[in-house]
C-alpha cells in the first residue's frame, strides 16, 4: 500500500493511505489487515470490495491517470467503515 497524498483538502480527493486518513479519520487503519486477511471479496461496478464485518476496503485495477488506465496491478483506493 502506497502512502499517496492528499491532492484536495476541501474535497476529500486523492489516493492512497493519506487520502484514507484524510477522507475517514475516525478510521482506525491498522484494521485494513485483518480486512484483507479474513473479509470476503466481491466485484464493484468498478473494481472489488473486500468487505469484512461493517468495514470496506476498495480496490481498483491499474492506475487510473488523466481519464487512462496504466498496468493492471491492483491499487487500494478506500477503506472506511459502514455506519
Amino acid at each position: 500500500m502506497v502512502w499517496g497524498e492528499v491532492t484536495d483538502e476541501i474535497k476529500h480527493k486523492g489516493y492512497g493511505l493519506a487520502h484514507i486518513i484524510d477522507k475517514h479519520p475516525d478510521f482506525y487503519v491498522k484494521m485494513i489487515d485483518e480486512i484483507v486477511e479474513k473479509g470476503e471479496v466481491k466485484k464493484s461496478h468498478n473494481g472489488f470490495n473486500i468487505i469484512y464485518k461493517d468495514y470496506r476496503l476498495g480496490l481498483n485495477e491499474g492506475w487510473n491517470e488523466k481519464g487512462q488506465k496504466i498496468g493492471n496491478n491492483k491499487w487500494v483506493v478506500t477503506a472506511f467503515e459502514k455506519i
